[in-house]
């Protein structure tokens, strides 16, 4: 966290805030980083959309859903916060929602 400035608009008790959520859910974010850069380096050219864009969304709303929980139980420590940090916990480990599939890029699907 050394060299991190403060953003703009943002106060000094919300930054330290924020340095304990990060480090909090660091060496989260990097197992689960790790992760998704093998996803993409064992999927060849063509195989990188479809299938492993959603695997990877699917790793990304982990991350997401882990700095939630870190983020709630710091303000509960504070007293600040009664919702339950443990909804984010579940919806990290919940199936996705059956929905179609189709890549971003708009192209055709391939197999």
């Amino acid at each position: 966290m050394e060299g991190r400035v403060c953003p703009e608009g943002m106060s000094a008790e919300q930054f330290e805030e924020a340095r304990r959520v990060y480090e909090v859910t660091r060496g989260a974010m990097e197992e689960e980083a790790w992760r998704m850069a093998c996803l993409m380096a064992s999927k060849e050219s063509g195989r990188m959309l479809g299938d492993a864009e959603f695997e990877m969304r699917t790793m990304l709303h982990r991350m997401g859903a882990k700095m939630l929980e870190s983020a709630v139980n710091e303000r509960r420590k504070k007293g600040a916060t009664t919702v339950v940090a443990s909804l984010a916990a579940a919806s990290a480990t919940a199936s996705p929602a059956r929905t179609p599939r189709s890549s971003s890029a708009g192209g055709p699907r391939r197999s």
